[in-house]
């Protein structure tokens, strides 16, 4: 029997975010952003979904005049890749680091989308993800992380106490 384990996924952070005492503390009940990662040979195509108001009330730490909705893309890409390659990598093989693409990105207003590839030298065997998005603004971040590999797929929570997460791909 095959099941959509994503649909579970979001419907367990609803009900852990919801009933637990962050709502009581914040803007929105709850601070988890989302990471596909694609994997095919030795290209991965990766894509972040973050809260659009989540993510500028982090980046505006390091640039207090950004603004994610309507600033221009030579003022924000700069911003937004540099922040994105300090907080997230991944290496490969046990000590191998993926070369990352720059960012694109686009936005619909309420939820922000980066778009990034990465290259490995081969194929890989094994994968340690480092995505630490947002934590430097919201300790209460949960990052889902999905891994898409050979038709199998593996998710995963990182926050602020276990930014990082080893797995093994078969």
């Amino acid at each position: 029997m095959i099941f959509n384990l994503q649909k579970y996924v979001w419907i367990f952070c609803f009900l852990y975010f919801g009933i637990t005492n962050h709502a009581l503390k914040s803007l929105h009940p709850f601070y988890f952003g989302w990471l596909d990662m694609f994997i095919q040979g030795n290209r991965a195509h990766i894509v972040m979904k973050f809260f659009v108001n989540d993510l500028e009330s982090c980046l505006r730490k390091y640039h207090p005049d950004v603004d994610i909705l309507h600033d221009e893309y030579e003022k924000l890409h700069p911003v937004l890749n540099t922040y994105v390659k300090t907080k997230f990598f991944v290496l490969y093989d046990l000590n191998k680091q993926a070369e990352l693409s720059p960012v694109s990105y686009k936005s619909d207003g309420e939820v922000f989308l980066i778009f990034l590839g990465a290259r490995f030298d081969a194929e890989p065997k094994s994968l340690k993800i480092r995505c630490s998005m947002l934590f430097d603004g919201i300790p209460s971040q949960t990052n889902i992380v999905k891994i898409h590999y050979q038709q199998k797929n593996q998710t995963f929570f990182l926050n602020y106490t276990e930014p990082e997460k080893s797995v093994i791909l078969n």
